[in-house]
């Protein structure tokens, strides 16, 4: 009553080197990552459906929608915020807050860009700051790239921080299922001496440009880059609502992604935005990559995982060699209680099917079940992809039950001598459960 995966096939290998064209492609960029991403992920789907180790049903469930969602939640807030003039109100501010001093107005800009990043996307706002920043330095007459580089390093550096900062680690805390806080109180003290330690370097290296105070004076008047005051405010309301509820989302079980929707529909709410309009300005193809991506990442750990488990289920021969494995079966059933009986760990499911998709992804070496139904799974579902190996172990003899003095008894046991006389029993048996 044991089964485990069958040897990696031709297609898989042809699976396994679409996967590195694919990274390939994404990381030389010869085409943009998102077309890389999504051509990727349909030929290892196509591959995987054909060779019958990769599904459809895989796929889809491989996007994670806490992390989809969240994305572009947080990017639909920035995209709403923007028209308002806020950052470039911040950006003037700052810059007259730094009074002349160039080592101030690098802390300043790389700060509020590091804060911002924490909850929205980094990537965004430094986009967002970073012609700001030319257009300042050009005013004051200073060299913008120490500017430049602050403000990219310190907003990557500081976005590792918390669960929202960076795309990774969203995807990072949906599949391991780590809230807000606790992302935080890990990683924040590692990033806050990294954050400090990158803000050191960036002063050294640049000291003999930020060596000079700034004689120019920044000539505008920040209160008329504002150019909707009450779409601030409501924008700056609801990302407030988001930021309290990462803080507290876990005590009402709700995901990172359905909050910071939370957010947007309060934005929305208040501001009533023409929906093309602002739909136009959010990074689909950055949503597009990550879906992409997101199914090559799967795909890549079920390939990996087979090719590693090979090994393995290649030393399974038979009961005596299940110590050591993950195996699993029926709740309930006598594989179960053999098992428990032989003190062999193992999983349980509810039905054999759910063991079957198990061991389909890879998440155990073995499946232990009824001796039948196994050789029925692998010569019809299971066919080129899992086998049956060793006998019986605990065999169980199975009859027909007749009332007493029942006339159907002779019946019936005449008609099963004449199934196995005939050759009847070894073709039916041979159609169900293939040839031994």
């Amino acid at each position: 009553m044991e089964m485990d995966s069958g040897a990696v096939t031709s297609t898989m290998w042809l699976a396994a080197s679409i996967l590195v064209a694919a990274y390939a492609l994404i990381f030389t960029e010869v085409i943009h990552r998102t077309l890389a991403a999504v051509i990727g992920a349909v030929a290892m789907v196509l591959v995987g459906m054909i060779g019958g180790f990769y599904s459809e049903a895989a796929a889809v469930a491989a996007i994670d929608a806490n992390t989809m969602f969240l994305l572009m939640g947080m990017m639909t807030l920035v995209v709403l915020l923007k028209p308002t003039g806020g950052f470039e109100y911040l950006a003037i501010r700052l810059a007259k807050l730094a009074k002349g001093s160039p080592v101030r107005l690098l802390i300043y800009l790389s700060t509020a860009v590091t804060i911002i990043s924490l909850f929205l996307d980094n990537v965004t706002t430094v986009l967002v700051f970073a012609p700001l920043t030319v257009v300042i330095a050009r005013l004051l007459g200073i060299n913008p790239v120490p500017y430049l580089m602050a403000e990219a390093l310190l907003s990557d550096t500081g976005g590792v921080a918390t669960l929202v900062g960076d795309p990774p680690n969203v995807m990072i805390g949906s599949a391991a299922g780590i809230d807000f806080n606790r992302f935080l109180f890990h990683m924040g003290p590692i990033i806050l001496v990294a954050w400090a330690a990158t803000l050191c370097l960036l002063l050294f290296l640049f000291r003999k440009e930020l060596a000079h105070k700034i004689d120019e004076v920044l000539d505008l008047d920040e209160s008329k880059v504002l150019k909707d005051l009450r779409g601030l405010f409501a924008v700056c309301f609801a990302i407030a609502v988001v930021i309290i509820l990462f803080f507290i989302h876990h005590r009402f079980h709700l995901f990172p992604g359905y909050v910071a929707w939370i957010g947007v529909a309060v934005a929305l709410a208040l501001v009533r935005p023409d929906p093309d309009e602002f739909l136009r300005e959010i990074d689909w193809s950055v949503l597009l990559f990550f879906a992409g991506l997101f199914i090559i990442a799967n795909f890549t750990a079920s390939v990996t995982t087979r090719l590693t488990l090979q090994q393995i289920q290649g030393a399974i021969n038979g009961p005596q060699d299940l110590p050591g494995k993950i195996v699993v079966t029926v709740a309930g059933s006598t594989a179960d209680e053999w098992l428990t009986d032989q003190q062999i760990s193992h999983r349980t499911v509810a039905n054999v099917e759910d063991a079957y998709a198990q061991l389909d992804v890879g998440n155990v070496h073995a499946v232990v079940y009824d001796y039948p139904v196994l050789r029925y799974y692998a010569l019809t579902h299971g066919n080129g992809r899992v086998h049956v190996v060793g006998a019986p172990f605990n065999e169980e003899d199975y009859g027909i039950a007749f009332g007493s003095g029942s006339p159907l008894r002779e019946e019936i046991n005449r008609a099963l001598l004449q199934l196995r006389e005939d050759g009847t029993y070894d073709s039916l048996y041979a159609r169900w459960f293939g040839d031994e």
